[in-house]
């Protein structure tokens, strides 16, 4: 049996793992019951709460709330999928590489918002910390999105993290099998779900515990070692507030549309995660065009790497408040990401550079 499936399977697999997260929800989900996108159903998180680093109350979605989430149209896979190296073209990123995500984590704490981001494992740990109300996981690679698939399969089972991890770990191997043959009822989808597993498992759990210890040396808390933050991440997945887009950046089409849901949901994209993308392409007009889609406020905040494997074995991290790159955008003065910043020089290998680009386009100054 393929790894690779039709679309229609990929379907059938998220909408098994949506029906089987309903039929759960009103007797697992630490959220409780109440049909509204938040305690305040009219207002995202206030900037009370996220300077208090408080986490919005996450209720069930009202039926509209689900059409609107559930609903989005994304786009078709790409006939050829970037690569910041030639040869990689086409390869699949099942997890992340990046070393030093915790850099990250002052920007968006208690943000709150929505998320939007491509990759797999990263946007859980950037939801926890976000406290975010809806999470759009997006990715031009329909395997990303069947990876996201298990990982809504694991948290609905899973009530705190020691479980999760062991759902991933050799050990729970047997015990997981059993959960998605439990969990994902339409059997040719749970079929696809299991080779998933078996292909990717031990990947994917080498990536977790390599988080568990980088957040551990940062001395950084994250959904796999802290309860609450854990129990954020799990209620946006039995609510129905995490959903993997198979969305291209550099199409018509799906980018645009998580921007009109956000908009119908009122709930602004607070946090947008590129990884390093942009080392892939130019600014072009259509993914400038898909940049500008997104609503944002004056909190939100755009994170990205930029490959640096050369010098330090890893990234450089590079914020920037959307307010800026929207500037940037509209000056037409940006081609590439370095464009906006003078780009120093990483001389040990043991350096990390994490950036800040909040100067306009006029200005030549970066922090």
């Amino acid at each position: 049996m393929s790894l690779l499936r039709p679309a229609i399977m990929l379907a059938l697999f998220i909408a098994s793992s949506a029906t089987a997260m309903a039929s759960d929800v009103n007797s697992d989900s630490p959220a409780g019951a109440a049909d509204a996108m938040a305690a305040d159903s009219d207002s995202p998180a206030s900037a009370a709460d996220a300077q208090a680093g408080r986490a919005p109350v996450l209720h069930h979605l009202t039926p509209e709330q689900h059409d609107i989430v559930w609903g989005i149209k994304g786009d078709p896979e790409p006939e050829v999928r970037n690569a910041y190296r030639k040869e990689n073209e086409g390869q699949h990123f099942t997890t992340c590489d990046e070393l030093n995500l915790h850099l990250f984590e002052p920007a968006i704490r208690g943000i709150g918002g929505a998320y939007a981001g491509v990759g797999t494992d990263q946007a859980y740990i950037f939801m926890g910390w976000a406290r975010s109300e809806i999470g759009w996981m997006l990715d031009y690679d329909p395997l990303v999105i069947r990876i996201h698939g298990l990982y809504r399969v694991f948290f609905m089972e899973a009530e705190n993290f020691e479980r999760f991890l062991h759902l991933w770990s050799a050990e729970g191997a047997a015990e997981a099998r059993e959960v998605i043959k439990r969990r994902v009822s339409f059997e040719p989808a749970a079929e696809s779900a299991l080779e998933l597993y078996a292909k990717f498992r031990a990947h994917i759990i080498r990536r977790l515990m390599q988080s568990i210890s980088l957040m551990r040396k940062a001395g950084v808390a994250f959904y796999l070692n802290d309860a609450a933050t854990y129990d954020h991440v799990r209620n946006l997945v039995m609510t129905g507030r995490a959903v993997a887009v198979q969305a291209n950046l550099l199409a018509d089409g799906g980018i645009k549309n998580i921007g009109e849901a956000s908009r119908r949901l009122g709930v602004p994209v607070r946090a947008l995660y590129l990884s390093n993308v942009e080392d892939y392409w130019a600014y072009g007009s259509q993914y400038m065009n898909n940049l500008q889609s997104l609503p944002y406020d004056d909190t939100s905040m755009i994170l990205r790497t930029l490959a640096a494997k050369k010098s330090n074995g890893d990234y450089r991290y590079v914020q920037q408040k959307a307010t800026n790159l929207l500037k940037w955008l509209e000056s037409g003065k940006v081609r590439r990401t370095r464009d906006m910043f003078r780009r120093g020089a990483i001389r040990k290998s043991d350096e990390v550079q994490l950036v800040t680009i909040e100067t306009d386009p006029d200005k030549k100054s970066v922090r």
